[in-house]
C-alpha cells in the first residue's frame, strides 16, 4: 500500500508539472506569437523560483479561495453523499427529486448572471461594489469573510451538489437492482440491513470514484465567482493578470487552483485501493 501511495504521489506530481507546462506554453502563444508581447512566458523564472510573489498579499488571497472552494466542496459532499444516500433510501417516494430541487433550481440559471445580479444589488442597496472595500476585521473571528465565501460557496457547489446527488443514488440504485436483493428480502433481512450492509458497502468503490468529478466544475466556478463579486482571490487574480498581461500572476494563480484537481485525485486513487485491498482481505 505504501508504494502504491508513493507512486500515486509521483505521479500527481508529474501531472502538475505537465499542467505547469501547459501554461507556460498557453502563455507564451497567447501573449507573445498572439498578441505581439516583448517578453517570452519563461522570463517569471527568477521571480518564481526566488518566491518574490509570497507576500501577505498572496497568502490572503490564498486563503480568501481556499475558504471559498473548501465550503462548495462539503457541500457537495454533504448533499451528494448525504442527501444522495436518503434519496436512494427513500426512491419509491422519488426523493431524489425533492431534494435536489432547491439547489437545481439555483443552478439552472447561468451563475455568471445569478453573481452578477446579487453583486449589483449589494452596490445598489448596501453601496458597495460587491465585496470590494469591505471593512477590515482587525480582532476577534472574521465572521464578515466567512459569510461572503459561504454566499460564493453555495453558487459554486449549487450545480456539482445536484449531479453528485444523482449520481450517488443511481449507483446506489444499481446495486438495489441486483438479482440477490429479493431473496435477502425472503430471507428475513430487514430492509435497513440489506440497504447498509449491501447496497451502501458494495457501492463503495464506485462512491469513491465521484470524489474527484465535480472539483474541475468547482474550481470553474469559483473564478467566475471571485470575479463576479470581486472578491480578493486567486480567481480574480488570475482574471485581472490575463488582464493585465502579468505573467507571473497568471502563472501562479493557474497552479495553485490546479493542484486541488491533481491532490484530490491522488487521494481518491489511494482511497479507492485501500477499500479495495481491504475488501480482499475480508474475503479472503
Amino acid at each position: 500500500m505504501i508504494q502504491f501511495v508513493a507512486q500515486r504521489i509521483l505521479i500527481a506530481c508529474l501531472r502538475l508539472l505537465i499542467a505547469s507546462l501547459i501554461m507556460l506554453v498557453g502563455i507564451e502563444l497567447a501573449f507573445r506569437l498572439a498578441g505581439g508581447a516583448i517578453d517570452h512566458a519563461w522570463t517569471i523564472a527568477p521571480e518564481l523560483f526566488s518566491g518574490a510573489f509570497l507576500n501577505d498579499l498572496f497568502f490572503a488571497r490564498l486563503i480568501g479561495s481556499s475558504l471559498v472552494f473548501g465550503l462548495g466542496f462539503l457541500l457537495v459532499l454533504f448533499v451528494g453523499y448525504g442527501w444522495g444516500l436518503v434519496a436512494a433510501r427513500l426512491r419509491w417516494l422519488q426523493a431524489r427529486l425533492w431534494l435536489s430541487a432547491p439547489l437545481a433550481l439555483l443552478s439552472c440559471f447561468p451563475i455568471f448572471w445569478v453573481l452578477v445580479m446579487v453583486a449589483a444589488y449589494a452596490y445598489w442597496i448596501w453601496d458597495r461594489p460587491g465585496f470590494a472595500n469591505e471593512i477590515a476585521i482587525e480582532e476577534g473571528p472574521d465572521w464578515l469573510g466567512w459569510w461572503h465565501a459561504a454566499v460564493q460557496g453555495l453558487c459554486v457547489g449549487a450545480g456539482p451538489a445536484v449531479w453528485q446527488l444523482g449520481a450517488v443514488s443511481a449507483i446506489i440504485g444499481k446495486s438495489a437492482a441486483q438479482p440477490f436483493v429479493g431473496g435477502l428480502f425472503r430471507a428475513g433481512f430487514r430492509e435497513s440491513f440489506v440497504f447498509y450492509r449491501h447496497f451502501v458497502r458494495g457501492s463503495i468503490s464506485q462512491l469513491c470514484g465521484l470524489l474527484d468529478r465535480t472539483v474541475p466544475c468547482l474550481i470553474g466556478g469559483l473564478i467566475v465567482a471571485e470575479t463576479a463579486f470581486r472578491y480578493d482571490g486567486l480567481g480574480s487574480w488570475l482574471v485581472a493578470s490575463a488582464l493585465g498581461g502579468d505573467y507571473l500572476g497568471m502563472f501562479v494563480a493557474g497552479w495553485c487552483l490546479t493542484l486541488p484537481v491533481v491532490a484530490i485525485r491522488c487521494f481518491r486513487e489511494c482511497l479507492e485501493r485501500f477499500w479495495d485491498s481491504a475488501g480482499d482481505r475480508s474475503d479472503a
